[in-house]
């Protein structure tokens, strides 16, 4: 294919493409971190009238915080992930090589 329509084109195809998967997964996929998970159901309980469960062990709300707590709290996300699952640290260090 590379040589038919050349490099460049097919980067550019390539590009277009990954990009719009990336539109599509931010609109389309859903929370999957269980804290934001549980917070939300928590003040769709509060919405309704209902009272909630005290969970102490969830962050705090994102307007009790500022920027750059927010920032370094989903920085955190990924190394945790990678620190906590050996699976995911073994296919992370086979990519890296």
């Amino acid at each position: 294919m590379t040589e038919t329509i050349g490099w460049r084109y097919l980067f550019i195809l390539v590009s277009g493409l990954s990009a719009l998967a990336l539109v599509g997964g931010i609109l389309l996929y859903r929370e999957t971190y269980a804290p934001v998970i549980r917070r939300r159901i928590m003040q769709e309980t509060r919405a309704v009238g209902q009272a909630p469960e005290t969970q102490t062990h969830l962050p705090q709300a994102r307007e009790n915080r500022d920027n750059l707590n927010y920032f370094l709290t989903n920085l955190q996300r990924p190394f945790m992930l990678l620190a906590g699952s050996i699976i995911c640290f073994i296919l992370s260090s086979y990519m890296a090589l």
